[in-house]
């Protein structure tokens, strides 16, 4: 299938620049639920095998991806594999000791005394895996989105699954093909389950961040007093907080320098009571809600966990990222989402 064959390229690439860079290396898919494939590293005679995690898009969240890797492959031979890892990312990476692998020859590799630290070769001119399954195009993840925010619906049937993301029904059966594809979705067709459920958290807050965000922006306004919201109950105009302001309800330790609201429309007695003004520049973002509800929140004033996750990955800066991982760790971390 075409995503099979994406992640075969994509080995083949970085084996390819392995084999440049003189190192021995084979590699060969190996889809279980530790591993999407198993890459053997030969130096000074010795050969590593490394149970890699095949991501074909750029890696961002770094805290995470190392988290994933210590939970799947404790003994450190876990190996994040991608198309390419700008210099900051690496260094990110590094730091949080995530072993990673791209198809433009960079590279941190640490097993039994070697390290292997590349950094600062140039992406390639044609990324591989360019082009994402209809899992990480727009509509897509909506449907994910719906998932991750209630695995339990992989079991309930496709219009439910529609009708929660604000898809149609004929846009959840290609997406639930290629998560399975992925090796996110397993089981017989009656009695289906998810699993990765953190790695898959990881891909779609990248590609939501690159390909869904930027489309829900609908409005901004400014409010003179930047807590406002506390004083609101949001739900009495059937909104909801997202990012810093559904963090900082949540966790109590992130001041909010913009209010994030999720509505269906803006309502026009909030804005009033709330003695907002539309301004450009404003502190308060309004972005459209993509789904239609039901979904579980941590709060009933809330946006959905990965959503609020997600957001906060995408500001990027370091009391954002914090908060993030409070999130994820209050809400979105059990067993069964390795």
């Amino acid at each position: 299938m075409a995503d099979q064959q994406l992640r075969r390229d994509l080995l083949d690439e970085v084996v390819a620049r392995l084999d440049e860079l003189g190192l021995q290396a084979t590699a060969h898919l190996h889809v279980e639920q530790d591993a999407d494939a198993l890459v053997t590293l030969t130096v000074d005679g010795r050969s590593h095998v490394l149970h890699a995690w095949l991501k074909p898009a750029t890696a961002s969240a770094a805290a995470l991806i190392a988290k994933v890797l210590r939970e799947i492959r404790p003994d450190g031979d876990g190996v994040v594999v991608t198309d390419y890892v700008s210099p900051t990312v690496a260094d990110r990476l590094r730091e949080q000791g995530a072993q990673f692998l791209d198809a433009a020859g960079n590279m941190y590799v640490r097993q039994d005394g070697v390290v292997l630290w590349v950094v600062g070769r140039p992406r390639p001119e044609r990324a591989v895996g360019e082009r994402p399954g209809r899992a990480f195009r727009r509509v897509g993840l909506q449907v994910v989105f719906t998932l991750l925010a209630d695995p339990e619906l992989i079991r309930q049937p496709y219009r439910l699954i529609a009708l929660l993301a604000g898809t149609s029904l004929g846009a959840v059966t290609p997406v639930i093909q290629d998560l399975r594809d992925l090796g996110y979705v397993i089981g017989p067709e009656e009695n289906r389950s998810m699993q990765r459920l953190n790695r898959l958290l990881v891909s779609w807050t990248e590609a939501y961040s690159q390909t869904l965000r930027p489309k829900l922006f609908t409005d901004r306004f400014q409010a003179d007093d930047p807590l406002w919201w506390q004083s609101i109950d949001p739900t009495r105009y059937g909104v909801t907080w997202g990012g810093e302001t559904a963090a900082s309800m949540l966790t109590h330790e992130l001041r909010p320098e913009t209010t994030t609201i999720y509505a269906v429309s803006m309502p026009r007695d909030l804005i009033m009571n709330a003695r907002l003004r539309r301004h450009p520049a404003g502190n308060v973002d309004v972005r459209n809600q993509f789904w239609t509800g039901g979904l579980p929140t941590p709060n009933p004033a809330v946006v959905p966990a990965p959503l609020i996750y997600a957001d906060l990955i995408a500001a990027g800066d370091a009391r954002s990222a914090q908060a993030a991982e409070r999130i994820r760790e209050t809400y979105l971390d059990r067993p069964d989402r390795a």
